[in-house]
């Protein structure tokens, strides 16, 4: 359009009477003309009026044909876009075609009709109108989507750093807490401390309940796809409910279904967050009676596929939801009524979280409630093996059985506590680096009840020159430091490592409060070999430091003589929980004792062996023979049972294939450990 207002076009004809004709038959349509007798003069009128709206072209020009004149109209950045309808006298369908070809938008031979010319005109000129506002709305609509994307990364930005701030100071505030509850109190103290430390859980709480709702609604919440144990599951988040329970007079209550399979493949401890939501609601607003759990297969798996659909019901004679007020329930920031909040305390997230969850997880949330009480019905989505015989069900529990603290009818492969005598020491030589001297603190006070007695950095720089000069078992790394942070500082210590034969390969944690998706996969892509969230519980970190050091010293860590305890299982074999399958062992000997130590002994040694080639072959940096390596040691895993060592072996075959050095680079720490695991799992198991 001109700046008249005016629909603009161009008539590029040698004809002046052609030109005035189409002036006149143009004359009422509110359309500014422009002309030019020569091709060459129209394509440079064309390139100086952006805003035409059409271009009358005529194919019988003096100095260049109409062919070439659209075909560079069609070639210019500034012309392209213009519409262009042929006005000629060549009328063969060969030279319609090739203009066609060419780009032109329509086809008007001589004579023309009047009517059909205004027709024409006025469609292509609709057309090329609508086309524009549809080019601009969509680069309108771009430059909101990336601003939308900008605000959401600025939204998780700022989420993720005020989560760090938050919980650096919370970290001293619980940890130094619950250390204060383990020395001596009178009644009043320990009354106090309590305080302080329900009070700081709570605050965490509502921070983690605020950091999940953000992540949902950006669509950055990512469940993980991986086997647990059902029963595990329920136990786990009953564990953390009964004592509440207990203290209420509650009667707390599962029950599954004969047919409801263990093993599951889903998220866990997505799970796990919804029931502990559910059952810590039950018990809060239940004053007098029960709170009882069930599992039971809503929808068997077909034939063709291992996906079933399970649905769960948590029910309570608590204070029950008026009827009207049900809707609120699962909005966020809402309570079904005002004086709850006020009595009981809540953000009113916890149940649209849970929502939110149940839906990523395929399934459905809904609630029927009475005076007498209420009961919240939920299914889930997960895949299981069909065969019994492979994935045995839940039914140890009995038929319905009251839930007490850790309730289980199997070993557990987890650490229970670290005891230490006044006089030992930890087994580990350890390496605390942390730029916040509370948190500095509250670690050391940690370790020192362990006999540890770490070396102190202040930042990732200092740490680096700390392993330049001195070997570490370990090493408690926070992310976020000046200077140099965690990540860059653990890169850096993996390459000394590859650059020094004589350095081994450090186990590093990471120690973050930064608590949003993605925060743990790039502490491990940096090198890392585990993560802890802030804020660190006593508990957390010594069960950390018992799992590696028990790979790394499973001598210090075995001996039940020594002052110093750090203890798993009692005096038992190893439960069905550790990392090798032995009933497959046995099958491939027999059975018979000797038989089967004679198998582990030689899958031992030819394991240490080929994890030593492929170490030899990392070093030298030849991929084939990795790639070769990986796939013997991870078939020979596969065979004896161990099938988390082979998984990772598969993973370096793989990258290796994809001539990916770097990702084996910082895998291949991960197989050392978790072949140490594995040794030492055996070793046990043989001394049994």
């Amino acid at each position: 359009m001109s700046p008249s207002g005016l629909d603009a076009i161009l008539v590029i004809d040698d004809d002046k009477g052609v030109i005035d004709l189409i002036i006149a038959t143009l004359s009422h349509e509110r359309i500014e003309i422009n002309y030019s007798l020569t091709g060459s003069d129209g394509i440079r009128k064309a390139a100086e009026k952006a805003e035409l709206g059409l271009i009358l072209l005529d194919l019988g020009l003096p100095d260049l044909n109409g062919y070439q004149v659209l075909k560079e109209l069609k070639s210019n950045h500034f012309t392209k876009s213009i519409p262009v309808i042929l006005l000629t006298a060549w009328n063969n369908t060969q030279d319609k075609v090739q203009a066609f070809e060419l780009g032109a938008a329509d086809y008007i031979t001589k004579p023309f009709e009047a009517a059909e010319l205004r027709a024409r005109v006025k469609a292509v000129i609709k057309s090329n109108s609508l086309q524009k506002k549809l080019e601009l709305a969509n680069i309108e609509l771009e430059a909101a989507r990336r601003t939308a994307e900008q605000t959401t990364k600025a939204k998780s930005d700022f989420l993720a750093e005020m989560s760090h701030e938050i919980r650096t100071p919370m970290n001293g505030v619980i940890a130094m807490t619950r250390l204060l509850e383990e020395t001596e109190l009178n009644d009043t103290q320990k009354e106090m401390v309590q305080t302080i430390r329900e009070s700081g859980d709570s605050l965490l709480s509502i921070i983690n309940d605020i950091l999940d709702f953000s992540k949902i609604e950006s669509g950055k919440m990512e469940l993980q796809h991986s086997a647990f144990s059902l029963r595990e599951c329920v136990q786990s988040a009953i564990d953390l409910i009964i004592v509440k329970a207990n203290e209420k007079g509650l009667t707390l209550t599962f029950r599954a279904a004969d047919d409801v399979p263990d093993t599951l493949v889903s998220d866990g401890a997505r799970l796990r967050q919804i029931l502990l939501n559910l059952l810590g609601n039950a018990v809060k607003f239940t004053e007098r009676g029960e709170v009882s759990l069930s599992v039971q297969l809503k929808e068997s798996p077909k034939p063709a596929t291992s996906k079933a659909l399970l649905l769960f019901s948590i029910r309570d004679t608590g204070i029950g939801i008026p009827l009207e007020q049900q809707h609120l329930l699962f909005r966020s920031f809402s309570q079904a009524n005002s004086s709850i909040s006020q009595r009981f305390g809540g953000t009113g997230l916890g149940l649209a979280i849970s929502k939110k969850l149940v839906e990523l997880m395929g399934g459905q949330i809904q609630v029927k409630s009475t005076t007498k009480g209420s009961t919240f019905e939920f299914t889930i989505a997960a895949e299981y093996q069909m065969t019994s015989a492979q994935n045995p069900p839940i039914r140890p529990l009995g038929h319905s059985e009251k839930a007490q603290p850790g309730f289980k009818s199997t070993p557990e492969a987890l650490p229970r506590e670290i005891q230490v005598g006044a006089k030992s020491a930890c087994p580990l030589t350890i390496l605390l680096v942390d730029d916040n001297a509370i948190n500095r603190n509250v670690s050391m006070k940690i370790l020192q009840q362990i006999g540890g007695n770490p070396d102190l950095a202040t930042n990732g720089r200092e740490a680096v020159e700390l392993v330049r000069t001195k070997s570490y078992d370990l090493i408690l790394m926070d992310v976020q430091m000046p200077l140099m942070d965690g990540l860059e500082a653990t890169r850096q210590i993996r390459a000394l490592e590859m650059e020094n034969f004589s350095l081994s390969h450090v186990i590093i944690v990471a120690m973050t409060a930064n608590a949003m998706t993605g925060d743990r996969e790039k502490c491990l892509a940096a090198g890392m070999d585990d993560y802890i969230a802030k804020p660190v519980l006593p508990k957390t970190l010594k069960e950390v430091l018992f799992r590696w050091a028990a790979a790394l010293q499973p001598e210090a860590t075995s001996d039940s003589t020594n002052t110093q305890t750090m203890s798993t299982q009692d005096a038992d074999a190893p439960g069905p929980g550790g990392p090798v399958d032995i009933e497959r062992i046995k099958e491939f000997s027999n059975g018979t004792p000797e038989n089967i130590r004679e198998l582990i002994e030689f899958y031992l040694k030819q394991t240490e062996e080929q994890l030593d080639q492929l170490n030899a072959a990392l070093r030298l940096k030849e991929l084939e023979k990795i790639r070769k390596i990986a796939h013997s040691c991870a078939g020979a895993n596969a065979t004896c049972g161990v099938q988390n060592l082979a998984n990772q072996l598969r993973n370096i075959e793989t990258l290796a294939q994809n001539q990916d050095l770097t990702a084996i680079q910082a895998l291949f720490p991960a197989v050392k450990t978790e072949f140490a695991h594995v040794k030492q799992y055996l070793s046990d198991y043989l001394k049994h």
